[in-house]
């Protein structure tokens, strides 16, 4: 009821239920709403417009020694800076997931047949380790939460001699939940945050810090193709800048067979009713982020729900073997695989789209034509109640 004496609504409304007034006037009321609103069933078109010109190559470690960037003073510390203070410095900011670690050191004997690399860091953080430019292992937490965690990684015979340590950091989301439920109020950190040690190199009590003041480490923010604009267009020829030159900072190597790999590839506009249709990246290998036309998408995870619909898999906290990514079918439950291609950053002037992925594992098949392709998708009504809305349907992440 409307009251012109005290301008006050008065609208009875039943529990559980949203109302929406305009003027006064009752213009929505969800508990009005009948089983026809949810009647609309979802045409999706895979490989709508072909991807051409696919070109793929390995991303090489950040090396102590053998990175330009590296060989700077200001970028040589005591120990690794943490990955937020890395991106987020004040005068030249970095929007990456990412940060790379180096440092070298020499054995004066050899090391035991089997031990461990240690590394303290963060929940919610992935990182791979190279030893002398030769990928060993990935570790992973998965945990919505905070706090530190070690990592552990498996190792082999090491020789005596000068060794060259590199680590990819990357950074898989923050506990956004401040002050609540396990979140603090304080800074967030990610990447390195505390000792890298050598455990038993040379027996089970024999470690080795490399984080005691007698060593120095290089700190990168970023992925090295980022910093080379890698994921930019350049007039219409951006693989051009991904060919491997001589005396280059970014020495592609494309006999490498381990660790992330930088994809590209170009499509044209595709005709589509730009009001009701919309463009997908349907993407279903690896995790990494998507640019197009330059502009960053974000990050995509070809992450997948477990066979009791509980637990996601492939779930790996503490692990260091290798990434077992599969290109899988249409018959899996991602928790998202399709990722929205704005249309206002289509070219529409003729010219080609580029369309550039990062993916951290790796895989060789990113462009077999199954696990990147583009799809066109819109929703019609319908005569059966068969729309679902729940955050695990398969096309709930198509809006």
């Amino acid at each position: 009821e409307y009251n012109d004496d005290v301008h006050t609504i008065v609208v009875p409304m039943k529990p559980h239920s949203v109302v929406l007034l305009v003027d006064g006037d009752v213009a929505f009321g969800s508990a009005t709403i009948g089983p026809a609103i949810s009647s609309f069933e979802r045409t999706t078109i895979h490989d709508f417009v072909p991807l051409l010109d696919w070109k793929s190559w390995r991303a090489p470690p950040v090396s102590f020694r053998g990175t330009a960037a590296c060989q700077e003073t200001s970028a040589r510390t005591p120990a690794p800076i943490e990955q937020t203070i890395l991106l987020h410095d004040r005068k030249h900011p970095i929007w990456s997931d990412y940060a790379w670690y180096s440092t070298e050191f020499t054995l004066k004997k050899d090391t035991s047949e089997s031990w461990l690399l240690s590394i303290d860091t963060q929940k919610a953080v992935a990182m791979l380790v190279y030893f002398d430019g030769i990928y060993q292992g990935t570790a992973e937490n998965h945990e919505h939460a905070e706090g530190s965690v070690t990592f552990q990684f498996p190792m082999k015979k090491l020789f005596a001699g000068p060794h060259v340590l590199s680590i990819l950091s990357e950074s898989l989301g923050y506990h956004n939940l401040v002050g609540r439920w396990g979140g603090g109020v304080g800074p967030k950190p990610k990447g390195i945050t505390g000792n890298v040690t050598l455990v038993g190199i040379a027996g089970s009590n024999k470690n080795h810090s490399l984080v005691d003041g007698n060593f120095r480490w290089c700190s990168l923010g970023g992925l090295q193709g980022e910093m080379l604009g890698l994921n930019l267009p350049a007039d219409g020829d951006s693989w051009k800048r991904w060919l491997p030159q001589k005396n280059a900072s970014l020495p592609f190597n494309r006999n490498h067979h381990q660790g992330p790999r930088w994809t590209t590839a170009n499509f044209d506009t595709p005709l589509f009713d730009k009001v009701d249709q919309r463009l997908y990246l349907d993407i279903t290998i690896g995790r990494g982020h998507i640019w197009l036309n330059g502009h960053d998408l974000g990050r995509y995870w070809n992450i997948t729900r477990g066979a009791d619909s509980e637990k996601v898999t492939p779930e790996r906290d503490f692990t260091t073997s290798d990434q077992k990514q599969e290109t899988i079918g249409h018959d899996v439950d991602y928790s998202q695989r399709y990722y929205h291609l704005p249309q206002e950053l289509l070219k529409t002037e003729g010219s080609l789209n580029a369309l550039v992925v990062f993916n951290v594992f790796g895989q060789d098949d990113m462009g077999n034509g199954k696990a990147l392709q583009i799809v066109l998708s819109w929703t019609e009504p319908s005569l059966i109640h068969s729309f679902e809305d729940t955050v695990g349907f398969s096309d709930s992440c198509l809006v």
